[in-house]
């Protein structure tokens, strides 16, 4: 758990660096389609190397993350923008819980479904993400003036 955490930590700060070279766009994509491809590869290891996978499947998730709230404070107007990170960040806390429930009570009779299915959505994702938007979104005033 430590080494997993500490991948964490190194996970920021190459964030960081990355996000002046690259777009966020392509960053999410590609460490989105990082964690799928370790995710796939996941059953298919011996035991000495799952930690090191594991570490790097959370790490680019994490990344992921850390461009996805960057994109959501781009994008959305201040008017709106705590109401979109507050609940982007109220799915992120639902899907843990539904992962420590869901997942732990199905994971001795159906483990490798739940490695491909989680690398079917990550894949998903990994694909959806080229089509985001870069454009950042605006309020029209729509205020009816009487002439009178």
């Amino acid at each position: 758990m430590i080494f997993i955490n500490c991948s964490g930590l190194i996970t920021q700060a190459v964030y960081v660096i990355l996000v002046k070279y690259f777009h966020k766009k392509r960053i999410i994509t590609a460490t989105t389609a990082f964690s799928a491809v370790c995710m796939f590869a996941l059953p298919m290891v011996s035991k000495n190397f799952i930690v090191l996978l594991t570490a790097c499947i959370m790490s680019g998730l994490n990344m992921t993350f850390f461009c996805v709230i960057g994109i959501l404070v781009e994008l959305f107007p201040t008017t709106v923008r705590a109401t979109i990170v507050s609940l982007t960040m109220m799915v992120g806390r639902i899907g843990i819980l539904f992962a420590n429930y869901g997942v732990a009570s199905i994971m001795y009779t159906h483990c490798n479904a739940i490695f491909y299915t989680t690398f079917t959505l990550l894949a998903v994702i990994a694909i959806s993400s080229l089509f985001l938007s870069a454009k950042p979104l605006t309020i029209k005033n729509n205020t009816a003036t009487s002439g009178a």
